[in-house]
């Protein structure tokens, strides 16, 4: 069955859902949070534990499971897609049709990984800019941007953000990114995220 390759694209999608849904059943999320091995003395002090997923990170897993298990959603989607292959990107396809949002870290998760790397904690008078090249949909960047918030007692806050995809820059519009051409170099401190 390894070898089993469906024809239709109906057969394909109903084929990879099945794979991945139980994929997705039988993964140990701990995992993620584990080392198998044992870090050089110079990065211990500089590793910091996360130990399981929070309640925002297990929220997106489910949701993202309950996706996963909608096949109308899935369908679409492909007929969707065989579609606009032939005048958008992968990527342009992604955004128009709302999907590839990432997760990386939650916003408690980005905090506490800020906090270990010595972010300044409301002390910072200057305006933040924060850059992330090749944004996607904005989502990655709304957390650490919203962590950077929390953390800085709501100082001026600036997002930029570049991305290739015309969808995705629409998309990032809507959550009032400034989509920039060039690094604004006129801000005190920028962090680059990617």
């Amino acid at each position: 069955m390894a070898l089993y390759r469906p024809r239709g694209t109906l057969a394909r999608v109903i084929y990879a859902k099945f794979h991945n849904d139980n994929f997705l059943e039988n993964i140990d999320t701990q995992q993620w949070y584990s080392l198998n091995c044992e870090l050089p003395q110079r990065f211990q002090s500089k590793f910091v534990d996360l130990k399981q997923p929070d309640p925002t990170t297990v929220r997106w897993l489910e949701r993202t499971k309950m996706l996963s298990s909608n096949i109308w959603l899935h369908l679409w989607h492909a007929l969707a897609r065989s579609v606009l292959q032939f005048f958008m990107t992968q990527t342009d396809i992604n955004g128009l049709l709302k999907r590839g949002s990432m997760f990386i870290l939650s916003e408690e998760q980005f905090c506490r990984l800020l906090e270990a790397g010595g972010f300044q904690t409301r002390t910072l008078a200057e305006p933040i800019t924060l850059l992330d090249i090749g944004a996607g949909d904005g989502e990655v960047s709304l957390r650490v941007a919203n962590s950077v918030n929390e953390l800085s007692g709501n100082a001026v806050l600036q997002v930029f953000a570049t991305e290739a995809s015309w969808t995705m820059r629409e998309r990032l519009k809507k959550l009032n990114f400034n989509t920039a051409a060039s690094i604004p170099l006129s801000y005190s401190k920028i962090y680059i995220l990617h």
